[in-house]
């Protein structure tokens, strides 16, 4: 039982008439030690509950729950992965944004192979055999740089694979289905997968961003693993009402919301102000 719950002074005992499909936190004021409790759990746990329930409070959560999140501090380092969904002007349009932002001071940029055919059909950009200079150049940055480092896809001993390097969370945009449920089973392959599992483990921000429709019933199953799991499922779906003219100003929309997930300061342009 003891293992079920989770109790603020590392004790408990499971109180009457509360249901089996919720855990409780309890804030003890009580004087009983560790050993009195688990005595009284085997002997007497419902008399000692009644006896002492006005000094619980009870606070019910998720069977579930979001792992706590972390301070974020400025510049921040952010791992951002590319993968083959359909959708590769929100990977570009987000890396634009978070280079001219003035908040981020390096990103970790991961590409599977299948972002690089894409970005060549969607954009008309070869990042078949990018390094960083043609990356600074696709995102507008000086091509000295070093704002952006590229990792391979198969280097699992790059600095993102390691819970014990400090970062600020990691976005996967856009994320297709096959990278959604390797994050999901916990079964990864690949960088990318490594990353998004690491920022999970470390209590990490980490946005997903799927691209994909209609949706079948596994990968709905999925994205509600990786929320529980703690991680943001930001479809991607603009909205339209600030009368976007141009495809640029509708992509950018759901770029914002990507950088509001971090604080990352951006053009206020879209965003809705009230009538």
């Amino acid at each position: 039982m003891l293992s079920r719950y989770g109790f603020n002074n590392g004790t408990g005992l499971q109180p009457e008439g509360l249901s089996e499909s919720s855990t409780f936190r309890w804030s003890a004021t009580t004087g009983y030690s560790l050993s009195a409790l688990r005595a009284a759990e085997v002997s007497n746990s419902k008399s000692l509950w009644r006896a002492n329930q006005s000094r619980f409070s009870i606070q019910p959560t998720s069977l579930l729950t979001r792992p706590s999140k972390r301070k974020i501090h400025f510049p921040m380092e952010l791992t951002v992965g590319i993968t083959g969904a359909s959708g590769a002007i929100y990977a570009h349009r987000t890396l634009v944004h978070l280079a001219a932002s003035g908040a981020v001071a390096r990103i970790n940029l991961i590409l599977s192979d299948s972002a690089k055919t894409v970005a060549m059909v969607e954009l008309g950009f070869d990042l078949r055999s990018a390094d960083e200079k043609k990356i600074n150049e696709w995102i507008g940055l000086p091509s000295d740089s070093k704002m952006v480092r590229l990792h391979r896809l198969d280097n699992m001993a790059a600095t993102p694979s390691s819970g014990s390097h400090p970062q600020a969370g990691m976005i996967i945009v856009p994320c297709s289905m096959g990278t959604l449920g390797a994050i999901a089973s916990g079964a990864g392959t690949n960088l990318i997968h490594r990353a998004a599992d690491v920022t999970l483990k470390e209590g990490r921000k980490l946005v997903i961003v799927p691209r994909e429709t209609p949706y079948n019933a596994i990968h709905l199953e999925n994205m509600l693993k990786l929320s529980r799991a703690g991680a943001t499922i930001l479809a991607a779906s603009p909205g339209f009402y600030h009368r976007p003219q141009t495809i640029e100003a509708l992509v950018d929309h759901l770029c914002f919301r990507i950088l509001d997930q971090f604080n990352v300061p951006h053009s206020t342009s879209t965003r809705w102000k009230g009538e």
